[in-house]
């Protein structure tokens, strides 16, 4: 019986054990049993969020890894697409942040290092009330100078782009943050009047 039950989360760890890193991470997608809530049960509840964080870290742990292996045999291209899945997972060490905008700099991928830099100042200011480190902000000062010498302004978006099984985060201790932007609309805001359905306009067409 139990050779015909599959489970994910053993799967993605045995072949984390096996040094087969691309391929459990190609198994992990995201957290473990999203929005999975058994009322009345607290103890349930700190072993489910202690499961969550373990293989989260085991999965960022590996993605840095693969990224340390490729940037090792100079495969600079493989090594940032690792580098930016570890800091999707885990964004908040800032010597792997480092790191990465120093490679993403060599792969000329300057912008890219920018959002990563913005999505670490995100990250701190939303769960701590901090800020980068000086020398973090150093190295990002060092490539926004770049990007302005290309002509290229920085980008204004915070965070690196996540995919879609990695937008989970592991512990959401402060819920969604608020919508802080502004609305933008190419014509004028039709909404101040009633509007009404195309049946109605149909059935009784303006004047």
């Amino acid at each position: 019986m139990a050779e015909s039950i599959t489970c994910d989360a053993v799967q993605f760890e045995e072949l984390l054990d096996a040094n087969r890193r691309q391929d459990a991470l190609a198994v992990y997608e995201g957290e473990l049993l999203p929005a999975f809530h058994i009322g009345g049960s607290l103890a349930f509840e700190d072993w489910l969020d202690a499961r969550r964080h373990h293989l989260c870290q085991r999965a960022a742990k590996g993605a840095w890894d693969l990224s340390a292996e490729c940037e090792a045999r100079g495969e600079l291209q493989e090594a940032a697409f690792w580098g930016k899945r570890a800091l999707a997972l885990s964004p908040f060490s800032e010597s792997e942040v480092q790191r990465l905008l120093r490679l993403l700099v060599r792969v000329r991928d300057f912008a890219g290092a920018m959002r990563a830099f913005r999505g670490l100042q995100h990250s701190l200011e939303t769960e701590f009330g901090s800020t980068p480190s000086a020398e973090t902000a150093r190295v990002a000062a060092d490539i926004e100078r770049q990007l302005r010498a290309k002509g290229s302004p920085a980008p204004a978006s915070a965070g690196t782009r996540r995919s879609g099984k990695d937008r989970r985060v592991t512990k959401r201790r402060k819920g969604k943050a608020s919508w802080t932007g502004v609305e933008r609309r190419g014509v004028a805001d039709r909404r101040k009047k009633d509007r009404r359905s195309g049946s109605d306009r149909r059935g009784n067409p303006e004047p």
